[in-house]
């Protein structure tokens, strides 16, 4: 830009010396008209420059949004991923405590037949304690009779004698 400005002052200077030199209408006024042409060109250039910068700096301002979008997005990714695998862990833990918990219900079910069987021995125990008692009791009794009767008898034979 700055040497097309040199050049458009140095075709200046150059147009200066010819009217100088020459003093030809014709010929200055076709360099005038090219040094306007050659203006006219320099002010398109100067503002699609301008243009061009302006999107540029809207292209990068769009960009830095996007790169700030992008990484927020991935900063809550990673959050998520990490949210996720705690997730994972919790199901884990309760996974392995759901089997604990069944083992001891399994236990449990276990000790609780173990407890009904040996009520059932016990009760047979018990049972056959007090028929035995029972049956001593009466054995005591009929000893007793049959003592009694015993005495009775000899008392009885004794007398007849």
């Amino acid at each position: 830009m700055e040497m097309y400005e040199e050049q458009l002052l140095t075709l200046k200077s150059h147009i200066t010396k010819l009217k100088e030199h020459f003093g030809e209408f014709e010929k200055l006024n076709d360099l005038n008209e090219q040094i306007k042409q050659q203006n006219s060109i320099l002010n398109n250039t100067r503002r699609r420059n301008s243009e061009l910068l302006r999107e540029v700096e809207e292209k990068k301002e769009t960009l830095k949004q996007l790169t700030d979008t992008i990484d927020e997005q991935e900063k809550t990714f990673k959050e998520k991923q990490v949210e996720q695998k705690n997730i994972v862990k919790l199901h884990e833990q309760i996974d392995e405590k759901n089997a604990e918990i069944e083992t001891l219900v399994h236990n449990i079910e276990s000790q609780k037949l173990r407890i009904e069987q040996l009520e059932k021995i016990l009760l047979n125990l018990e049972d056959e304690n007090r028929k035995a008692y029972i049956q001593q009791q009466r054995d005591q009794i009929n000893q007793a009779h049959d003592q009694k009767k015993d005495k009775m008898f000899k008392f009885a034979s004794h007398q007849l004698l």
